[in-house]
């Protein structure tokens, strides 16, 4: 894993991943942008003062609470958001990554429209209706909490970024048998990237090292499932 991380960095500098980092940025940042405007309406709409029987005082601690409480949920829903944006353009991290490291990969199946947005959406859906469901465990239990965070999202994240790099070279059910057999690996990588995520400043980077690591991760399971040594299917 050390070894497939430190690859991954070393090519954030590469001109199409840089593209891809740029649009994804301004994309969350967008969309982060309109969850605090909602979050602020919904919040200066709640008519705590008009309450006359609560003390003065009780306005003031609902409404931090709940500031707090908006931007802790918005930190650990970020790496779902920035995974699902970035999905969208990830073909492009992947292609370089191949070229670089695996050259004597033939070209990537064609995958239709539907199928990548389909992907795409799919995690986002189900990433927000876990974190949403199990944000107020991850609230009260503590470093526990985060641990869970942590455990949750790297299944997710695992699962996600696994598929969506397979399918670049597998039809849907060889994806999902090679998933199968290698689901508690996959995991152990997607919660090192779920870890990553929740590194300030790190998080906006996150998906595309763990796209890149996820490559590194799939190919050599690939190749042993065929019989044919990594960076040589065709």
């Amino acid at each position: 894993m050390l070894a497939a991380f430190l690859k991954s960095i070393s090519q954030l500098g590469d001109p199409r991943i840089l593209r891809v980092l740029g649009w994804t940025v301004l994309i969350c940042i967008g969309l982060l942008i309109g969850v605090w405007a909602g979050a602020w309406a919904g919040i200066a709409s709640v008519p705590v003062e008009s309450v006359s029987w609560l003390p003065s005082w009780i306005a003031g601690v609902f409404r931090g609470v709940a500031w707090l409480t908006s931007f802790l949920l918005s930190w650990l829903l970020f790496p779902v958001l920035s995974g699902a944006v970035m999905g969208l353009f990830l073909d492009a991290v992947m292609d370089a990554v191949e070229r670089r490291h695996y050259p004597g990969l033939s070209a990537p199946r064609p995958q239709p429209m539907a199928e990548i947005l389909s992907s795409a959406l799919k995690f986002l859906a189900l990433g927000l209706i876990v974190n949403l469901l199990l944000f107020p465990f991850y609230l009260f239990l503590g470093p526990f909490g985060l641990l869970l965070a942590i455990l949750v999202n790297g299944y997710l994240i695992g699962r996600e970024y696994f598929e969506m790099v397979a399918l670049r070279r597998l039809e849907p059910a060889a994806a999902a048998a090679l998933y199968d057999g290698n689901r508690g690996r996959v995991i152990r990588w997607g919660m090192a990237a779920a870890a990553l995520a929740l590194v300030p400043g790190v998080n906006l980077v996150a998906p595309i090292i763990a796209t890149a690591m996820m490559v590194h991760l799939f190919q050599p399971l690939s190749s042993a499932a065929r019989g044919s040594p990594a960076g040589t299917q065709r």
